[in-house]
């Protein structure tokens, strides 16, 4: 499955790819995420510390007010954290599993006892698309890292979804922010957990809060 994601318009795709019959049954979208491309940092493979940096701007302004600083420091500070502890290098940017380390450190230096967690699906579809929307109807985006396809060696943010329903059928969206424009594009899951399946991680930055 090598173009599941850059959907525009999910019932324009959704009825060209599947034909009719499908109603949309549920749909979330967490309103004050601010979607901004990578590039207006000058940094090199910073995908990760970007959808790093971009969800604690979210929690910032979601009311975790000992978060102070404006977007840029975020990112400059989660860059110095990730440097320092060689999770980052602009030769090979950043590997998915150590995403959930660099969050959990910009948890504790900002005076939270968070933590985030990689989440791995050993259940398949189900258990994936059960998470994903818990998570998102609870106000938590999610960073997903991909391993070939559209967002080929990329990470990007799940920020919502849509779930479309055709009898006993369904088909999952995510509402991705991926890192390359200020625009919200859109994700087929269909072939997530097939043999077609691009292979790909999970961090839930706020699996857990004391």
């Amino acid at each position: 499955m090598r173009n599941y994601g850059k959907i525009l318009d999910t019932a324009l795709h959704i009825k060209e790819k599947y034909n009719d019959g499908w109603e949309l049954s549920k749909g979330v979208y967490l309103k004050g995420y601010k979607i901004m491309p990578m590039n207006i940092y000058d940094e090199k493979r910073h995908c990760s510390l970007m959808s790093i940096a971009k969800i604690f701007q979210y929690f910032r302004d979601s009311g975790f007010n000992k978060i102070k600083y404006d977007d840029e420091k975020i990112f400059y500070t989660t860059l110095k954290i990730a440097k320092r502890r060689l999770f980052y290098t602009s030769l090979i940017g950043t590997q998915p599993f150590f995403i959930d380390n660099i969050t959990n450190l910009l948890w504790k230096y900002f005076g939270y006892e968070a933590m985030a967690k990689n989440i791995i699906f050993f259940n398949g579809k189900k258990s994936f698309a059960d998470y994903i929307i818990e998570r998102l109807d609870c106000g938590c985006p999610l960073i997903l890292s991909m391993f070939f396809g559209t967002y080929s060696r990329h990470t990007i943010n799940i920020i919502g979804y849509k779930l479309y329903n055709r009898g006993e059928e369904s088909k999952l969206y995510l509402n991705v922010d991926d890192n390359w424009s200020y625009r919200e594009k859109y994700i087929d899951t269909s072939n997530f957990f097939t043999i077609k399946s691009p292979i790909f991680e999970i961090c839930d930055p706020l699996y857990r809060i004391r």
